[in-house]
């Protein structure tokens, strides 16, 4: 059976009736007839293929020492970017595509506050979150694109999630799980700082970050909770004390979240763990990711001569031939970089338990209550002989005292 094969532009296997069935239960909702999805694209979405620069847009600067910054287009006010590579006027980006190559209209900045006579120039770049990372103004520590990328993955985001996001920061973390809950998801992000909250809110409006697909709010979870019920798939804690917010977590989120901690130091990851565990939640686990970046050069070393043999007394007489002492080496290597990004944050993922009230009990996969709890030592259910089918919905959590 050819399974990498198509027919007519079909599969001439089906897909399994199993996976078909977690994902018709699990994945992303299909879109009905009629549906109206609401459109991003502007900002940080902004497609390169709609069109020529225009006023308003945001361009990511990639200059010629591969340095990056950013700008908002303004030609109306007669804006220019100023910097040691010259002046670069807002009206020679207007009506030119992205990727092209501008000018400056001054000459660049030699050594010392020379003024050179060459000319500087820079890539115009349409935005992306990972882009945007790596200019955005930083208010606090962000996530690098590394942790973006092994969070919104672990978080299982993808269209129609409703994800929250508790110390919104700078907004990079943000505006990467945006672009993956987009359209029809949400991003419910928290700051507990007021200014910052605010410079958050204007950027992503420039950005076009708007509601519903991001929901920035001034508020201290640790104390005051989401304000949130059984609401959100997934979680995402950015905060000094990440444990504070556990017991605020479960409340807001669906039952079997997926629950991610962002923490610099093993302390808050002990913590974290520890209220984890009290709060019986599953697959706790925790990370570091480390990105390492290899240079592929010339091996100088393409030929090396090998020891002569020696023949043990005794041995069986074999004979050497004079060029087997010489063997190839490819004739590139890849060496890894002496400077490297090292330690940014330690990740810690789990599944929130699936937790009842004792008068609101999770029912059967068939609908039917759960008995009562009383009947087992330490809410702990039976597990020999029981039906697959008629097993609960997710571990139980014994009732309060």
């Amino acid at each position: 059976m050819d399974r990498g094969g198509r027919s007519g532009g079909e599969r001439q296997d089906p897909l399994p009736a199993a996976f078909l069935e977690v994902y018709t239960k699990h994945g992303p909702k299909p879109y009905a007839e009629g549906e109206k999805v609401p459109v991003y694209n502007k900002g940080i979405f902004r497609n390169p293929q709609d069109g020529p620069m225009k006023s308003g847009d945001l361009v990511i600067l990639y200059f010629e020492d591969e340095s990056m910054d950013y700008l908002y287009l303004r030609p109306e006010n007669f804006a220019k970017h100023s910097g040691k590579f010259g002046d670069f006027d807002h009206r020679d980006f207007v009506g030119k595509e992205f990727g092209e190559k501008i000018f400056s209209r001054t000459n660049k900045v030699g050594r010392r506050g020379k003024q050179s006579s060459e000319k500087g120039w820079l890539y115009a770049l349409c935005p992306t979150p990972e882009l945007w990372t790596e200019v955005l103004p930083h208010r606090t520590q962000i996530v690098q694109t590394s942790d973006q990328a092994v969070i919104c993955f672990q978080l299982s985001l993808w269209d129609g999630k409703i994800v929250i996001e508790a110390g919104t920061g700078s907004g990079a973390m943000t505006t990467a799980m945006a672009r993956c809950v987009m359209p029809r998801g949400s991003v419910r992000t928290f700051e507990f700082n007021e200014v910052r909250a605010q410079k958050a809110r204007d950027e992503f409006e420039m950005n076009g970050l708007t509601e519903p697909l991001v929901v920035p709010r001034y508020r201290d979870v640790c104390g005051e909770g989401f304000g949130m019920s059984r609401e959100a798939d997934a979680i995402f804690l950015d905060l000094p004390e990440p444990w504070l917010a556990v017991d605020h977590a479960i409340e807001a989120c669906k039952h079997g979240a997926r629950f991610c901690s962002y923490s610099p130091c093993i302390e808050q990851v002990q913590k974290t763990v520890d209220k984890l565990r009290e709060r019986h939640c599953d697959h706790i686990k925790t990370i570091e990711v480390r990105e390492r970046e290899f240079e592929v050069v010339k091996n100088e070393m393409a030929e090396v001569v090998a020891p002569p043999q020696r023949v043990v007394e005794g041995a069986k007489a074999r004979k050497v031939d004079d060029d087997q002492g010489m063997w190839p080496l490819p004739p590139y290597m890849a060496v890894p970089y002496p400077e490297q990004r090292g330690h940014t944050a330690y990740l810690t993922f789990c599944t929130l338990p699936y937790s009842w009230g004792y008068d609101e009990r999770a029912p059967y996969l068939d609908g039917r209550p759960l008995p009562d709890l009383s009947e087992y030592p330490e809410g702990m259910y039976p597990t020999e002989g029981d039906d697959e089918e008629m097993a609960p919905v997710g571990p139980p959590v014994p009732p309060p005292p």
